[in-house]
């Protein structure tokens, strides 16, 4: 089941400057995450265009809950909330989409898998600075859940690079990573660590 993946998920900078650090870093990731709440459907629209323009794969880039966005820029990969859009009527209306489903527990795994989900990000893992008041879920959870369902299940939360052979052994396919690259002052020297460890043979 393991595809040893690594995911870098935007953490709210312009799309400028990501579209700069994705081009810097795109030979060593395998997905980057356009992941931008706060920002309206035309500037993740015109971003996603934009990493198009400069040359970054289009079968990397995965809009999370933009379905709209997806569909527009021709993204065949989304990942959707546990209080998004309803996984089962996204599989259904458009079966060409990759339809990753974030979960937080195995209940809401076994009802992703159930509902159709192509693949599941869980956590976090590890405690992080953007879910400060809720405890982390740790590796014996990601175990249970990776052995658990039969799709890909990717870890996210608090990972560093020294994490990554535990996640990968408890069954995980692979790790997103949030701000523990794209916040760091050398987000490429970061995503080289993390690959490094993820595809790295064991």
């Amino acid at each position: 089941m393991s595809m040893r993946e690594l995911h870098v998920i935007s953490n709210g900078m312009s799309m400028e400057r990501l579209v700069k650090h994705a081009m810097e870093m795109q030979a060593y990731i395998d997905y980057l995450h356009i992941r931008e709440r706060d920002k309206d459907a035309r500037t993740i629209y015109q971003g996603v265009e934009a990493l198009k323009k400069a040359g970054f794969p289009v079968s990397k880039i995965v809009v999370n809950d933009r379905i709209d966005v997806a569909l527009l820029t021709g993204v065949t990969r989304v990942q959707l909330g546990e209080t998004g859009l309803p996984v089962q009527q996204i599989k259904k209306s458009f079966p060409f989409l990759h339809v990753g489903a974030s979960v937080h527990s195995l209940d809401g795994a076994i009802k992703a898998v159930e509902a159709g989900a192509d693949s599941l990000i869980y956590g976090h893992i590890f405690p992080t600075a953007s879910k400060p008041a809720i405890p982390a879920r740790g590796m014996k959870a990601l175990q249970k859940v990776a052995e658990a369902i039969s799709i890909p299940v990717v870890a996210i939360g608090g990972i560093q690079p020294a994490h990554v052979p535990d996640i990968l052994q408890a069954g995980a396919s692979g790790v997103a990573v949030l701000s523990g690259i794209l916040s760091n002052e050398t987000p490429v020297k970061r995503a080289i660590s993390y690959r490094k460890m993820v595809k790295r043979e064991t």
